[in-house]
């Protein structure tokens, strides 16, 4: 049952400025009677269009801002950290994921992702080359650091993220 444009406006009577000022920016996801109890309230409220524009602008901002940053790739640095350091993951790789998540790096969160199980990978690798060929340190060192430079070179010549 679709609530009534009376029950709408009681309902968006309760919700705070910048919630109404959300499904105005939305209104394409709402029905004609919700916009229309929107529009009441703002005025009910003595809501500005010029605070509806500016709403409106910043929101628009911060959409690009997130689809921009959807797509910057990890440094180096940070690729080496969690391929490397896959373990340290739960700890420190949990507290970076959580940031790329809430800047909307889908790219960079993907990739912290995909460089912890390339590491560990890469281990497990190391060690069964190790038992089999009973490598040297050194030779078992350079077993995992060219497998992260393998791949490293297929993730930015064949990205396995998505842009």
């Amino acid at each position: 049952m679709t609530p009534t444009k009376e029950e709408l406006s009681a309902r968006y009577r309760k919700l705070p400025d910048h919630k109404l000022l959300d499904i105005l920016y939305n209104k394409s996801e709402y029905r004609p009677e919700a916009i229309e109890a929107v529009v009441e309230e703002l005025r009910v409220r003595k809501i500005s269009t010029e605070t509806t524009t500016d709403f409106q602008n910043e929101k628009k901002e911060t959409e690009g801002r997130y689809a921009e940053n959807a797509t910057i790739p990890l440094p180096l640095h940070l690729k080496m950290l969690f391929f490397f350091g896959w373990f340290f993951t739960p700890f420190l790789g949990t507290a970076y994921r959580l940031n790329y998540q809430e800047d909307g790096m889908l790219r960079k969160l993907r990739q912290s992702r995909i460089y912890s199980i390339a590491g560990f990978t890469a281990l497990v690798i190391t060690v069964v080359l190790i038992l089999a060929f009973k490598l040297s340190n050194l030779a078992s060192i350079g077993v995992i650091v060219g497998l992260f430079c393998i791949f490293y070179v297929l993730d930015e010549y064949l990205p396995v993220t998505k842009q």
